[in-house]
């Protein structure tokens, strides 16, 4: 029999909110989700999807496709969303809750908007280039990244993921 849970840590209801917002994310086969925590408050939160207003051209996630017919041409992260859903001085100093380890690209978005550590999730892309350059980009800004270890891990039950 699983023991109750009373209440949750915060380390563990920010990664859970994380979660919770990339329910939100409309992409059929990875759905991530971020949340910038600063003061033990919700600074900003964001899920990866076409920027806003904008009908999906295409969820074609195949990296080999036509440049014009793929989704990572068009689709924001989930960070990117997070920084841009907060004021430039909540940003600062806060931290980033994902539920995927971020690409280089959003790794350097987050360094500039003053983020100071990043929990995340999973890590299923760790020895793709993006990944490996994120590291090395959040390394180099002393912004240090640890995987989310907790109980919110037990608790999700069914999650859809790539293979």
């Amino acid at each position: 029999m699983r023991e109750a849970i009373t209440r949750l840590p915060w380390h563990d209801y920010w990664m859970a909110l994380a979660m919770l917002g990339s329910f939100r994310s409309p992409d059929p086969s990875t759905q991530v989700g971020c949340v910038l925590v600063k003061d033990q408050q919700m600074a900003g939160m964001g899920y990866n999807g076409y920027p806003r207003g904008v009908e999906p051209f295409t969820w074609e996630r195949d990296p080999k496709a036509d440049f014009m017919d793929s989704k990572y041409t068009y689709v924001v992260h989930s960070e990117v969303n997070a920084v841009l859903n907060t004021s430039r001085e909540d940003a600062k100093g806060s931290t980033a809750y994902m539920t995927l380890f971020p690409c280089n690209v959003c790794a350097g978005i987050m360094i500039s908007a003053g983020i100071k550590d990043i929990v995340y999730f999973d890590d299923k892309y760790h020895d793709v280039p993006f990944s490996k350059a994120a590291r090395k980009l959040l390394r180099a800004a002393n912004v240090p990244f640890t995987q989310y270890e907790g109980i919110i891990d037990k608790l999700w039950i069914e999650r859809r993921r790539d293979s």
